[in-house]
């Protein structure tokens, strides 16, 4: 695959596989002195959202680094790189959409071909300067010589502003380790890498921007044995206080809380060692945790990690579920083997109520394993073997939470008849184990990716009354060269069991292509699913159904991009069911960006669904429909840098779309359920100030949706003014935002105001602190007995080294 293919193409990023379709135009490059500035505009599907993550790092660190996403406006998140991180000569970074169903999708898409966006150093600014003259000459130095280099100002050291003179070797910043002593600079690397290092300064010269020549120098690998040692990552705290007039009126959480959380990373030689902590004080010991931790420790051939991590087999098997145990990775050439365990459930307790009665919303401890043996290169052909299990514990629970007869004394059953056995249970403890195959061919100089994975599943649905015994068994006329009671610890053989043995009800398949051609990054997605196939560990698509997915992504280098996907689901393919379902989902986005010309872009939703009589089954009561929704999202992008003093960027989007529901009667005649109508505007606009340190940004936006049917319309708008200015060349940077919401139409006239003020502050290298105090308001003009009011103030501390 091309080094940098990724910089051509994913100016646009469709996820495909997701109900989430989002678009997000990536900067061409970045200036090491500012704050990188990122937007991402979701255009369907963020109602499933919990959580959006911006997740960055330095080329060529692996170890990423993460920030929370900001909702500016409805649809619209902000989040930036910190300036601390683009002191190198390029950052890799990407967007993780964590859902309400625990499941996590990134942009770009994870499992394409270019997983993350690159962005290269901004060209230096200003102009040369011959005054920075190096001192010192070597062009060549070995690993057991120290790299010095010496530089000298003096014909304009008093010219200069030193707090603006920044250090570069290596692709990264070394200011901070650098001794600026009158118009002379020392820095001195006592440890340094082979390779080439390319050294630069840059400053400010009575305002303006100047920068040195080049400095090359080649490193070339010593004789003497030195063991460099090296760390980085992030030190994080957050708080919410909130403080509502009344909290069973208010929208969202309104219970103080506090996080920290860090990301630690060093490398001692061919030695490397991470840790990522995450504490809340929403945890509580009888819920799943909200707490993360782990510990890694990697080494040229083994990896292990201790604590909590999401390990990746394969889609079928163990694929973004959090498992809290021990894992470990042995990665050779052509061997590779990746072993989990761990909890995956955390054991919880219904409350009992005063009069001993129980409630149903107990679980059991879960236990989950899972490996994976793979054999060949990764970029070549590769033998992937899958295996996984998750099991309920049931020696974690008292019977009490599990039997449906709550009179317990001592863990044994109080009944009219002592020796009655209890058969029917309230929670039930599951067995799930699932085997895979995957067959990977991969060929980078050809930019292609193919492969096929083929699962099975077992499924025990109550594992409480234990395994058959062989005289059960032979009632079945089932013989087996074991005891199904031997083979309980590994998987429990009962009448529970779903389905009783193999078939294709419990197999799941698919087949993926990637491929790079004649400007196109095609991917081909075809699976189909067994009614039975169940598996704990992924997030497995539609039991009993067929799903294709095909996207594709063409571009014409930076100035034209068209993406597009199509997604057809089907189920019922084993025909037990009365009706079956059709879904279908079209998405397409356009950009065109010419520089200095105006952005356009564009973007399409065609999503469908209908359902199909079968046929085959007795005649029953069906009442067929079908509903479909067709959004376009359209807008314009202008940088006015023709206002000297104030380039402005404005934004300009509309949308407008329908949607239907009708019950299908005959060939030719349908009843109308719903249909709707909906449109809205979008106008945003920002400008940076140079006369002043000054940054201002305005968005307007309303939308209606119009009932066709009932002729009644519900309205909606929202005003956003925000004020940002700097402070001591941007240390502190204070700002004021008022936004304003509206509702009306045929609903309550309803209003949501909010007034925030904010701080966001670098009182010392890498450090980022973010305060704000926040009023919000609702209003409701026919029923005043819902107003209410809350104020909410924020803390969020970064410490990056």
């Amino acid at each position: 695959m091309k080094k940098y293919l990724f910089v051509l193409i994913a100016l646009i990023s469709l996820n495909a596989w997701a109900a989430i379709s989002s678009m997000h135009i990536p900067p061409e490059s970045f200036n090491p002195k500012q704050d990188l500035e990122l937007k991402l505009e979701i255009l369907q599907g963020g109602e499933s959202l919990k959580r959006i993550t911006l997740q960055y790092r330095q080329v060529p660190d692996e170890n990423w680094l993460s920030s929370p996403l900001r909702e500016e406006e409805p649809g619209i998140f902000f989040g930036y790189i910190p300036r601390g991180v683009l002191s190198g000569e390029a950052v890799q970074y990407r967007f993780e959409f964590e859902t309400d169903s625990g499941a996590n999708e990134y942009l770009p898409d994870s499992r394409s071909l270019t997983p993350y966006y690159h962005l290269a150093l901004m060209g230096k600014t200003g102009t040369q300067s011959s005054a920075f003259i190096r001192l010192n000459d070597e062009d060549r130095i070995s690993t057991d010589d120290d790299y010095l280099l010496v530089v000298s100002f003096l014909e304009i050291a008093d010219e200069l502003d030193l707090r603006s003179l920044k250090v570069f070797v290596g692709g990264r910043e070394v200011t901070n380790k650098a001794e600026i002593s009158g118009g002379t600079l020392l820095y001195r690397d006592e440890n340094p890498i082979a390779g080439i290092a390319k050294a630069y300064i840059t400053a400010k010269q009575n305002g303006r921007d100047i920068h040195s020549e080049t400095w090359i120098t080649e490193i070339l690998p010593g004789t003497k044995s030195r063991i460099p040692l090296h760390y980085s990552g992030s030190i994080n705290m957050a708080a919410n206080a909130y403080s509502p007039s009344d909290k069973t009126l208010s929208f969202g959480d309104t219970h103080n809380d506090f996080a920290t959380w860090s990301e630690l990373y060093g490398s001692y030689g061919w030695l490397q060692l991470s840790s990522n902590l995450y504490f809340s004080s929403l945890e509580e010991s009888n819920k799943q945790p909200v707490n993360r931790y782990n510990i890694g420790l990697k080494m040229p051939v083994l990896e292990v990690i201790a604590g909590d991590y999401s390990p990746t087999l394969s889609d079928y098997s163990l694929n973004g579920r959090n498992i809290r145990g021990l894992h470990a990775k042995l990665d050779t050439k052509h061997l590779r083997l990746h072993w989990t365990h761990g909890e995956s459930v955390r054991k919880t307790l219904a409350k009992e109520d005063a009069l001993g009665i129980i409630g149903n919303d107990s679980s059991f401890k879960q236990e989950a394993i899972g490996a994976k043996l793979s054999i060949g290169e990764e970029d070549g052909f590769s033998l992937n073997i899958i295996a996984s299990r998750h099991r309920d514990l049931k020696s974690s629970l008292d019977p009490k939470y599990y039997l449906l007869d709550s009179r317990f004394r001592d863990g044994e059953a109080e009944a009219e008849d002592p020796a009655a056995e209890i058969t029917q249970y309230k929670l039930n403890a599951v067995d799930a184990a699932v085997a895979a195959v995957d067959l990977r061919i991969n060929v980078p100089e050809q930019d292609v990716l193919m492969g096929v994975e083929v699962a099975g599943s077992l499924f025990n649905k109550n594992t409480l009354p234990g395994a058959f015994s062989e005289d059960t068994l032979e009632d079945y006329g089932i013989n087996l060269p074991i005891s199904p009671s031997d083979i309980a610890d590994i998987f429990v053989i009962n009448q529970n069991l779903e389905p009783f043995g193999l078939s294709a009800s419990n197999l799941a398949w698919k087949v993926y292509v990637r491929s790079y051609m004649l400007n196109n990054m095609i991917s081909v997605d075809y699976q189909e699913v067994g009614n039975s196939f169940t598996s704990l560990g992924s997030f497995a698509p539609l039991q009993d159904a067929r799903i294709l997915s095909v996207a594709d992504q063409f571009h014409l280098g930076r100035y034209f991009l068209l993406s597009g996907s199509y997604n057809l689901t089907k189920d019922n393919l084993m025909g037990f069911n009365e009706i079956s379902n059709r879904f279908q989902a079209i998405q397409a986005q356009a950009i065109l960006r010419i520089p200095k010309m105006p952005q356009l872009k564009a973007a399409f939703n065609l999503d469908g669904a209908q359902n199909k009589k079968n046929t085959e089954l007795d005649d029953f009561d069906f009442k067929p429909y079908k509903a479909d929704r067709k959004s376009l999202n359209i807008g314009m992008g202008y940088n006015i840098i023709q206002i000297p003093y104030v380039p402005t960027q404005i934004d300009l989007g509309y949308r407008f779309g329908d949607d239907y529901r009708k019950e299908i009667r005959d060939s030719t005649a349908y009843t109308m359920l719903s249909e709707n109508k909906h449109n809205g505007l979008n106008i945003s606009m920002i400008n940076r100030f140079k006369i002043l340190p000054l940054k201002t940004y305005l968005s307007y936006n309303n939308g209606e949706v119009k009932n066709l049917m009932g002729e009644t319309s519900k309205k909606n708008s929202r005003i956003y003014l925000k004020a940002e200015y700097s402070l001591f060349n941007e240390i502190l940077k204070p700002y004021l935002s008022i936004s304003n919401s509206s509702l009306s139409g045929d609903q309550d006239t309803q209003n949501y105001n909010t007034i925030a003020l904010g701080l966001t502050a670098y009182p010392i290298k890498n450090m980022n602190v973010n305060a704000d105090y926040i009023l919000q308001s609702y209003k409701n003009k026919t029923n005043s007995i819902t107003d209410y009011d809350n104020s909410t103030l924020r803390l969020l501390l970064s410490q990056r080294f």
